[in-house]
Order: C-alpha cells, then structure tokens, then sequence
C-alpha cells in the first residue's frame, strides 16, 4: 500500500517534467524576492533614532557602531539579518522552545557575542527556516531529479533526515562561533591584564582602565575589547559593581575570565592592590597556557604514530622488501 502511495505521489509531482520543476523554483525564488523587499525596508527611522541616542549617551561600542544609519553603506550581512527579521515576523508564532532550551540557546549567544535579547527568538527562527529550506530543497532533488530510488520510504527518509541537517546547521555554526570567540578572548586575556596593571600603576580606576584598555585592544583584540567596554559601562550604571563583574563571567564560558572576577571583587571586598593580584593573575595564566603547549607537544608522538604507522612504514617495507620478493618470484615461477 505504501509503496502504491508512493509511486502515485512521486508519478503525480514528478510528472510534470521540467516544467512543474522550473515553476516551483521561481515559486521559491518570488517569495525570498518578496522576503529581501520587505526586509530592506526595515525601520530607518527608529534604527537612526537609537543611533543618536546612543551617540548621546555616549556608550559606542566601536567603530562600527560610530556611523550614521541613515547615511552609511549597507554591510554585506546586514540584508540577510534583515530577511531573518521579516521571517521570525511571519514564522515567529511557529519557532517555539521551552524555558531550559531558551535559556541554553541565551548563553550560546552570549558565549558568540550576540547580546540583544531578541536574539533567541531570532535563531530558533532561523532553524525553523533553514528545516523548511532543506525539505524544500530535499523533495525537489528526491521528487525532480530522482536521486533516491526505492519507493516512498527511502524518499521519505531522505526528507527528514534533511529536516534534521537543515535544523541542526545553525547549532554547529552558533557552537563554532562561540568557541573561536571565548579562544580568541582567551589568548588575549593575559595581554589585557598587563595593560590593567599599567592604568592601575597610573592611577586609574577600575571602570576607567577596562574602557582605556577596552579602547587601546580595539584592533587587535575586538572580542576582548567589546567585553571590557560593556563591563566598563556597567560598573558605570549599576548600582552594585559587583554585579556588572559577575556579568563578565556570564557573559563567558572561560575559567580565566571566573579567575579575573573573582580576583577583582575579593580586591574590592579586602582592600587588596589591584596592581599585584592582577600582575599574580597573569603570571598564573600564562604558566597555565605554557603548560597547556607542553602538554599538546607531549602528545605529538603519539599522534604522529598513526600515519607514521599507515603512510610511511608501509612504503618503507616495499622499497627494502619489494626487490626480495621479486627475485623469490621470479625463482619460484622458474
């Protein structure tokens, strides 16, 4: 039965020939037409009001955020964020997740940089649009082209299995986005501190050395200057300094940033010279990187075993061997 289901399903799409095809591409192709239109609309006027607010109160994060939306060229990733907005307006009712899952996806985001809050609504809807994508794409090559052959559940196998993929793609970008993010934070950490230690020996305070520094690490380290910037503008705002720390660590999955806070507040707590913990914390993390290289360059024999084992012996014993086992042969035949 399902396999006469299947073979009428496919005779009844399929058949159409290429034309039914090229009509369901330009299908596809007029609604993300429609999509890009809308998107590109946008809201100018409220996106150029916060400008000038933020430009008011003088919180710019960083160059970037210093030019004027009403008058600055469009970026090259600003239309695709524009077409995800204008989908999570029509699909964002469908795109749902409970509390646990929210709050799991929330701290992926945070760990990428992403910190608006209408981020997480934002990405679950770009899952749901990249599992539609994909059984859209996935039904044309099964039920255009043909590619899998075997009745109507291989065809449908192959459909979820492409729902899957499609669903799961923007997991496996957020999660490498968030690791080469805290990396490159974690490289440039010891670095940050040292420059701490000379706005402390200047005389500065706390919240103005991490803008200083946040400033001066711009270039050459924008992932730690965004977080030394934004924890510098909330030891500014919030009433409990404690807490604009402890936002920091959240902010991040890194145990030498948890060091960093929790080195900070017992100095503040105590009454401890912030130049000396700091300068013990550098220390302390760059013998945590030495010994973290040591042990990655202990590990190197055994992984150069493997294709020492695999690659090169194997031509090693043909070169030596080869013309022994070619005589033996040849008296053997002989």
């Amino acid at each position: 039965m399902d396999d006469r289901w299947g073979g009428s399903w496919y005779a009844a799409v399929a058949g159409t020939g290429a034309e039914g095809l090229v009509l369901a591409l330009l299908g596809l192709a007029a609604v993300a037409v429609a999509a890009a239109m809308a998107a590109r609309g946008g809201d100018s006027v409220r996106e150029r009001l916060d400008w000038v607010a933020r430009r008011q109160a003088g919180i710019l994060v960083d160059a970037a955020d210093d030019e004027d939306p009403g008058v600055s060229v469009r970026r090259p990733g600003e239309l695709a964020a524009r077409m995800l907005r204008s989908a999570h307006g029509i699909l964002g009712s469908l795109a749902m997740a409970n509390a646990a899952e929210q709050a799991r996806i929330r701290q992926r985001l945070l760990n990428a940089g992403f910190r608006d809050p209408e981020t997480v609504s934002l990405f679950l809807t770009a899952k749901l649009v990249f599992g539609l994508a994909a059984i859209a794409l996935a039904m044309v090559a099964v039920l255009g082209f043909d590619l899998v052959s075997g009745g109507a559940v291989p065809r449908f196998g192959a459909i979820i299995a492409a729902a899957y993929a499609g669903t799961i793609l923007p997991e496996r970008i957020l999660a490498l986005l968030a690791k080469r993010r805290q990396s490159a934070i974690a490289r440039t950490l010891p670095d940050a501190l040292d420059l701490l230690i000379i706005c402390a020996n200047a005389g500065y305070s706390l919240d103005l050395s991490l803008a200083r520094v946040g400033r001066e690490m711009r270039l050459a380290a924008r992932a730690m200057s965004e977080e030394l910037v934004i924890t510098a503008d909330e030891l500014r705002v919030l009433t409990d300094r404690r807490e604009a720390l402890r936002n920091l660590a959240e902010r991040n999955d890194l145990e030498a940033l948890r060091s960093l806070v929790a080195t900070l507040l017992q100095a503040q707590k105590y009454g401890t010279p912030l130049t000396q913990a700091l300068r013990t914390l550098a220390a302390e993390m760059r013998h945590a990187r030495m010994m973290a290289i040591e042990e990655r360059a202990a590990r190197l024999p055994a992984l150069i075993s493997v294709p020492l084992m695999v690659l090169i012996l194997p031509a090693v014993f043909i070169i030596v061997a080869g013309p022994a086992v070619i005589q033996v042969a040849r008296t053997w035949v002989q």
